[in-house]
């Protein structure tokens, strides 16, 4: 969809953590800035922290921190226990 839309075939709905980068260097332009679809969720599934790999828990922080930063309203991913 995206790429469609930045060959400029026409209009969609892409989420903004796709876009904001043409977003912000003008390439693509926000339509109906007053509109927005309902909020999607994102839920991750692992294992207990005890054997985790490095890189899940890398993955894990970065999304953590990804979503406090745009103010979701939660920024501990589901399933995730700390």
């Amino acid at each position: 969809m995206l790429a469609a839309v930045r060959a400029g075939v026409g209009v969609g709905l892409v989420q903004d953590v796709l876009c904001e980068a043409d977003l912000r260097s003008g390439s693509l332009v926000r339509l109906w800035p007053e509109w927005s679809s309902a909020e999607a969720s994102l839920s991750l599934e692992f294992t207990s922290a005890r054997g985790q790999l490095p890189a899940v828990k890398v993955l894990i922080d970065h999304l953590r921190e990804s979503f406090a930063k745009r103010g979701s309203r939660s920024a501990t991913p589901a399933g995730a226990r700390m």
